[in-house]
């Protein structure tokens, strides 16, 4: 049996939503935001971008950050 090396490629930075993004898209404060995707079984990344200083931030694939919206606004909200 063969065994290759997988490798898993992250998406470029651009194309991930950060919490702070994702938190003013949703007209939440971040830490609620969180905590509202965390019960959604989400699990988010961390990157390292500049708008977060280049310190680690949660971030989001621009689908997961779709479907919270939606399931916000199936909520009532937004």
């Amino acid at each position: 049996m063969k065994r290759f090396n997988q490798m898993v490629v992250p998406p470029p930075v651009s194309a991930l939503v950060t919490l702070k993004e994702l938190a003013e898209e949703l007209k939440m404060d971040r830490s609620a935001a969180r905590r509202y995707v965390l019960r959604l079984g989400l699990k988010p990344g961390r990157a390292r971008t500049a708008d977060s200083g280049y310190q680690a931030a949660l971030v989001f694939t621009r689908e997961q950050a779709d479907f919270v919206v939606s399931q916000r606004k199936a909520d009532g909200y937004c």
